[in-house]
C-alpha cells in the first residue's frame, strides 16, 4: 500500500466532506430505536422456494406476480409457486412497478430500475410467441447531465408519472469474477460510512419523454412509494434510518419533511403503502455497533478521518441473519414491529407488499419470497 497516497487521499477526504454542501453533519447521524410494539416474525410460508434467488423485489398486478432476482431475470410465478423466467433485463433489476395506464389486455408494462442503466419499460405481451421489449427511457440524471450510478426503486402515480431513485453517485463494481453480478451491498455501505447525500429522486412522464429533478440531498435514496391521491412520495433514505415525506403537487414540488425518524432498530430500504393508508418498512439488518459508536464521535474533523480511514480496510460491517419489518401508520406512528432476530424464517428483508390480506417479503438473501398474514 502506498502511505503516502493513502495519507493525502484521507486529507482530501477530511477537506471535501467536512465543507461540501452534500456531506452529511454529525447531528445528522441516525438515531434507532429497539423494536417497537415488537411481534414474532413467525410462520412464515417459503413462496417459490428455490425458484428464485434474492428475489429483492415484487410486483404483483391484477393478475399476475412477478419477481425481480439477482441474475438478472423477471421471473413470473403462479399459485404454485413455480416460475418461469420471461424477461432478461442483462443487468441487475433492483426496483419495478407496474404502469396500468399504459397496459392492456395483452401486454403488461413495467418500469424497472436496473442499477447502472437507468429507467427501463419493459413489454411483456400475453400472446403466444411475442418476446419482451426492453426500452431504455431514463439513464441521464437531469441535474447533473451525467449517466445515473444506482437506479434503485420504481413507483408510478395514479396519473401515469414515474417515479424513481438514483441511491448514490457512487459507482457500483462488479463482483470479483462474475460478469453481471455487482456490488450493491458493499457499494451502499462505502456510502453510508463516507457521509455524503448524493442520492436524489426523478421522475419520468412517460407522455411528454421528459425526467425531472423532485429531489436531491439524501443520504441513500432507496425505497420509494406514492401516495394514493397522488400528492406526495415517501422515500427510505437508508443511512439517516428514516422516512421522508415528499410533496409531488406542483405548487409545493419537492418540498420534504420527516415521516417517521428515530423508530426503527436498523437502516431501511423497501417501503410500501399497505391497505388503510398504512406504511410497511423493510429493516434488513439490525444497527452495526461500529456505526453507531462511530456517529457519537463529535468533532467533524475526527469523525471524519475515522471514516475515511475505515473506507480503506476490508469490510467492517459484518452481515448477520435478521429479519424486520415496521408498519407504521397514515401519520407515521409505529403500528407494530415484526421481527426475526436470528433470521431463521426471513433474513434481510428489503421489500414489503401488501395484496388480499397476505405481505410479500423480499429479500437480498433468500431463495424464497417470504409470505405472512398481514
Amino acid at each position: 500500500m502506498n502511505w503516502i497516497a493513502l495519507f493525502f487521499s484521507i486529507l482530501f477526504a477530511i477537506a471535501y466532506t467536512s465543507t461540501a454542501p452534500d456531506a452529511v453533519n454529525v447531528s445528522e447521524w441516525p438515531t434507532f430505536s429497539l423494536p417497537i410494539n415488537p411481534k414474532p416474525l413467525t410462520n412464515v410460508k417459503k413462496y417459490a422456494l428455490n425458484n428464485v434467488h434474492a428475489p429483492e423485489t415484487n410486483i404483483i398486478t391484477p393478475n399476475h406476480f412477478y419477481s425481480l432476482t439477482e441474475d438478472g431475470a423477471i421471473k413470473e410465478i403462479n399459485d404454485l409457486g413455480q416460475s418461469k423466467t420471461v424477461c432478461t433485463v442483462g443487468g441487475r433489476p433492483l426496483g419495478g412497478a407496474y404502469a396500468p395506464l399504459e397496459s392492456t389486455s395483452t401486454t403488461t408494462i413495467l418500469y424497472v430500475a436496473e442499477i447502472t442503466k437507468g429507467l427501463l419499460r419493459v413489454t411483456l405481451s400475453h400472446l403466444p410467441s411475442t418476446p419482451p421489449i426492453i426500452t431504455l427511457v431514463s439513464f441521464l440524471n437531469p441535474l447533473t447531465n451525467l449517466p445515473i450510478l444506482y437506479a434503485d426503486d420504481v413507483t408510478i402515480s395514479s396519473k401515469g408519472i414515474v417515479y424513481f431513485t438514483d441511491a448514490s453517485n457512487l459507482p457500483v463494481p462488479l463482483l470479483p469474477g462474475s460478469v453481471f453480478k455487482r456490488d450493491t451491498l458493499g457499494t451502499s455501505i462505502k456510502d453510508g460510512i463516507r457521509g455524503l447525500k448524493s442520492g436524489c429522486i426523478l421522475s419520468y412522464d412517460p407522455f411528454k419523454k421528459a425526467t425531472r429533478v423532485v429531489k436531491q440531498g439524501i443520504w441513500f435514496a432507496n425505497g420509494i412509494a406514492v401516495e394514493g391521491g397522488g400528492k406526495y412520495l415517501l422515500v427510505c433514505e437508508t443511512f439517516g434510518a428514516r422516512v421522508l415525506k415528499v410533496s409531488i403537487e406542483e405548487d409545493t414540488f419537492g418540498e420534504t419533511e420527516v415521516f417517521a425518524e428515530g423508530v426503527f432498530p436498523g437502516y431501511v430500504d423497501g417501503l410500501s403503502f399497505g391497505e388503510g393508508g398504512k406504511v410497511h418498512v423493510a429493516v434488513p439488518s439490525p444497527a452495526p455497533k461500529a456505526v453507531v459508536l462511530l456517529s457519537k464521535i463529535k468533532p467533524i474533523w475526527l469523525n471524519t478521518l475515522l471514516r475515511s480511514f475505515i473506507l480503506t480496510l476490508p469490510p467492517l460491517i459484518k452481515e448477520v441473519p435478521y429479519g424486520c419489518f415496521v408498519t407504521l401508520s397514515e401519520k407515521g406512528e409505529v403500528i407494530e414491529t415484526r421481527v426475526d432476530y436470528k433470521g431463521e424464517e426471513a433474513n434481510f428483508i428489503t421489500s414489503v407488499e401488501e395484496r388480499d390480506g397476505k405481505i410479500y417479503l423480499g429479500s437480498l438473501k433468500t431463495n424464497f419470497i417470504g409470505v405472512v398474514d398481514a
